[in-house]
């Protein structure tokens, strides 16, 4: 759970980071170094959470779902529910 708030919180704070940027380049234009500060605060909190990301999966914290199995996994539950029923030819 500690890894999953820690996640949004990053996730917020690029968002931040991004509008801060575009507000910066609308305000400052090519004047000020802020849009290159935003920009450099984006990447290096994108860094951090791919890091905290690869932790999270690699000690098991965050388990990777997936939505849209492919087929070798179709076929791997398909082979494991069939093999679990038993067959008519057991039953007469």
């Amino acid at each position: 759970m500690l890894f999953k708030v820690i996640i949004i919180l990053f996730l917020i704070a690029m968002l931040v980071s991004l509008f801060s940027g575009l507000f910066f380049l609308a305000k400052d234009g090519n004047k000020s170094r802020r849009t290159l500060h935003a920009l450099t605060a984006r990447i290096s909190i994108w860094v951090v959470l791919f890091v905290i990301l690869a932790v999270g999966v690699y000690t098991g914290a965050i388990s990777p779902s997936l939505s849209v199995k492919p087929d070798w996994a179709k076929q791997q539950q398909q082979e494991q529910t069939s093999s679990k029923q038993p067959s008519q030819q057991q039953i007469d």
